[in-house]
């Protein structure tokens, strides 16, 4: 009986606990959504639409952890649920987020690390969040490119005005603290952004069928780039 109380114990202090950590995120800056959003649009603005597990950290490195998280790459902003009532947070004064979760059919964990303060990516300020894909002598970012369109289509004479979101994804590259240099996912782009070593790297390309068309291949050979 002692330990089955002693148990419980734990397990409310542990909830209370989870709970004061989630409830200390709001401060001066966020803001409370009180209006749904992108009614009556095609596709989605959010890297996932529904709620994720992650964490937030504030500008001070204070984490907060267990954290129901949405990224909304449209406006560039990111979204906790605090007991229902939803809360844009500021990029401010939270530079860093995560969002993790075990995906239902595979039980694969999915992690994605996103962070701003990024201030020599061409054509983006430094309060834009970037996935962070590699963090080595090559800093490997992933940005999330969304836009909002609006269209007039005509079917059998028959004029609609049609709203969607169209998302694409741009890939930068940051060696050794230089400026960010865009690369397309192919070979030439990544060779010339890298921009030495470039026979070992063709060879080692050849050797192991790299086609550079996704990140992965591109994580790839920049693990190998960095072990030369």
């Amino acid at each position: 009986m002692i330990r089955i109380v002693i148990s419980g114990i734990l397990v409310c202090f542990s909830y209370i606990a989870s709970q004061a950590q989630i409830s200390n995120v709001p401060g001066a800056g966020n803001e409370v959504l009180r209006e749904k959003k992108y009614t009556d649009v095609e596709g989605s603005p959010y890297l996932y639409p529904d709620w994720k597990s992650g964490s937030v950290t504030d500008k001070n490195g204070k984490s907060f952890p267990n954290t129901l998280i949405k990224y909304d790459a449209y406006k560039d902003v990111v979204e906790i649920n605090q007991e229902g009532t939803v809360l844009v947070l500021s990029n401010n004064l939270y530079p860093t987020f995560t969002i993790s979760f075990a995906e239902a059919n595979s039980n694969k964990v999915i992690k994605h690390t996103f962070r701003s303060g990024y201030d020599r990516v061409p054509g983006y300020g430094s309060n834009v969040y970037f996935e962070v894909l590699g963090q080595g002598e090559m800093v490997v970012l992933k940005k999330y490119d969304v836009k909002f369109i609006e269209e007039v289509t005509n079917n059998y004479g028959t004029a609609a005005q049609v709203k969607r979101f169209q998302r694409a994804e741009k890939y930068f590259l940051i060696k050794n603290g230089q400026a960010a240099v865009e690369v397309k996912l192919n070979t030439k782009s990544v060779l010339a952004a890298i921009g030495d070593k470039q026979a070992e790297l063709e060879k080692y390309i050849s050797k192991e069928k790299l086609k550079l068309k996704n990140e992965g291949d591109l994580l790839v050979l920049l693990a190998y780039y960095e072990s030369l």
